[in-house]
């Protein structure tokens, strides 16, 4: 135990050596460090660890000897993890949290949060990093389970605590986990180091989508919103929740999220995609800009600026609707020049640098190819002057051209026009003369509108065309009683079997006749049969 402990601390001094001697120490010690037995090895592998990152963390620029401690590292990791990585965490603490208490185990898997709260020369190294992310991935993994157990132990005392609050903590707490990773992973400049903290990320979203919709809604910088789909390959399930984050209020999280929606359109151009672009994009970005067209103020500026570079990206990766991406600057410059016609001077300007803008992304829409297509200029960043006489020129065209709203042509009134610009009818150049008209025949006979005060006069269509045709009408004052059905006289109208349904006394019969009055059948108790119908 003894020479263990020296040998700890000769790897401590080893620091202060030149650089050509310390490598060579360093891997002495690891050598003789593997020779101990295994009890000693598992008493003293934190503070071994902890040497040899201190060792690590100070020659973080040499890549053979990070190489060779990582690999030490992981060899003490597997003997004792939860020591092993308290020591770690300790060691690479920044300046400012090395003032705090010394942290223990517990308090690591608390909170997961404080590992990324280290050092920024442990992202100078992949070795470096790659412990780190081990540590992380390991106390997110304890975190989860530790907060489970203790809302299993409350819940049976019954305590207020839900599942659902559970879980909302332990989502929030790894989504903030990789928002940190992405603002970290910004400053690397090593591409080792990047492409170890993108497959963290990758490996995040793949275990819970939540986390990566969390992630999302939360935004982060929009700098690094191209690097995160271009190295993470579960990005595209992104194309999933941008209909709703593009409905979001908030200035910031509108240029979010248009930015993430042209990346992840431009990086997997599948039909998907396309329908998306097609029925959402770029409806929800012609909806913004006509109404913030005109505007002078830095955040609808900077949410301009990245839509209009949407209209350029979506068009460049769906040539099926590069129309749509066309007709949408048309109306959007439309929108700033009808502005332009009821504003001040100051505002007249910005209106006409928003209409410049959306020539010059017309132009890059209708561009053949990537050479002929010119680079994007800002809003801001247009020439004033030049753009106020492009529009005043195009003001002037208008008021020639007797044009109305929108370039569209103004309705002829001085030829007699009727409403939108139709042409009234002449109220005899179309119709024949009353005589030359044929007359329709008459519906009724004349002693039937005589009867009803059915008027004659022209029908919309003879009688002998409708549905069912019923043949000739029989003559005025004659009735047709249509044919005589089996058993039936039509000299009384009765027919047998049915004698409880006779008429009323005194009626007139089709005959000309009346009908007497009932007399009682002794033998039956019921009216007897009319005459005529033979019993």
């Amino acid at each position: 135990m003894n020479h263990a402990w020296k040998l700890i601390k000769s790897v401590n001094s080893s620091s202060a050596d030149s650089n050509e001697a310390q490598p060579k120490l360093i891997l002495q010690s690891i050598e003789l460090y593997a020779g101990f037995p295994a009890s000693v090895r598992m008493e003293t592998c934190g503070q071994f660890a902890a040497q040899l990152c201190q060792a690590a963390m100070e020659a973080h620029a040499s890549k053979e000897l990070t190489a060779h401690i990582r690999r030490a590292w992981y060899t003490l990791h597997a003997l004792n993890p939860r020591r092993v990585s308290a020591s770690t965490v300790g060691v690479w603490r920044s300046p400012l949290e090395q003032t705090k208490p010394k942290l223990a185990a517990q308090d690591i898997w608390l909170d997961p949060l404080s590992i990324l709260r280290m050092d920024v020369r442990v992202f100078e190294s992949a070795d470096l990093a790659d412990i780190l992310l081990t540590v992380l991935a390991e106390s997110l993994i304890q975190s989860r389970t530790a907060l489970r157990r203790i809302f299993a132990l409350r819940h049976r005392e019954g305590g207020v605590l839900q599942k659902t609050h559970v879980s909302a903590m332990i989502q929030l707490q790894e989504a903030s986990a990789v928002q940190l990773l992405i603002e970290a992973v910004a400053c690397a400049r090593n591409a080792r180091v990047r492409w170890l903290v993108f497959e963290f990320i990758h490996a995040r979203f793949l275990e819970q989508r939540t986390i990566q919709k969390l992630v999302h809604f939360q935004a982060y910088d929009v700098t690094a919103i191209d690097d995160m789909v271009a190295h993470v390959p579960s990005m595209h399930a992104c194309s999933e929740f941008i209909p709703e984050l593009l409905v979001q209020s908030a200035p910031g999280l509108q240029l979010f999220a248009v930015r993430l929606a042209a990346a992840v359109v431009a990086k997997y151009p599948i039909a998907s995609n396309e329908g998306l672009a097609k029925e959402v994009i770029l409806p929800h970005i012609q909806t913004t800009l006509v109404q913030i067209a005109g505007s002078a103020t830095t955040d609808q500026l900077a949410v301009g600026n990245s839509m209009f570079e949407a209209i350029v990206v979506v068009s460049t990766a769906f040539v099926l609707i590069r129309n749509e991406c066309a007709q949408l600057a048309k109306a959007v410059k439309a929108a700033a020049v009808d502005r332009a016609k009821i504003t001040t001077q100051q505002q007249k300007e910005c209106c006409a640098r928003w209409a410049m803008c959306c020539d010059s992304v017309l132009a890059a829409v209708e561009a053949e190819t990537a050479a002929a297509r010119a680079k994007f200029v800002p809003i801001e960043d247009i020439n004033t002057d030049a753009a106020v006489a492009a529009l005043e020129a195009l003001l002037k065209s208008d008021k020639k051209s007797g044009s109305g709203r929108n370039g569209s042509p103004k309705p002829d009134t001085k030829s007699g026009s009727g409403r939108n610009g139709s042409p009234k009818h002449a109220e005899s150049s179309t119709l024949p003369p009353a005589s030359a008209q044929q007359q329709s025949p008459s519906f009724y006979s004349a002693p039937m509108q005589s009867q009803f005060g059915a008027a004659a006069g022209n029908q919309k269509r003879p009688h002998s065309t409708m549905a069912g045709e019923r043949g000739p009408r029989p003559p005025p004052g004659k009735r047709d009683d249509g044919p005589t059905l089996p058993g039936l006289s039509r000299s009384n109208g009765a027919i047998p079997g049915l004698r409880n349904l006779q008429p009323p006394p005194g009626s007139v019969t089709p005959n000309g006749g009346t009908l007497p009055s009932p007399h009682t059948d002794g033998q039956t108790g019921g009216p007897s049969a009319m005459p005529g119908t033979g019993g």
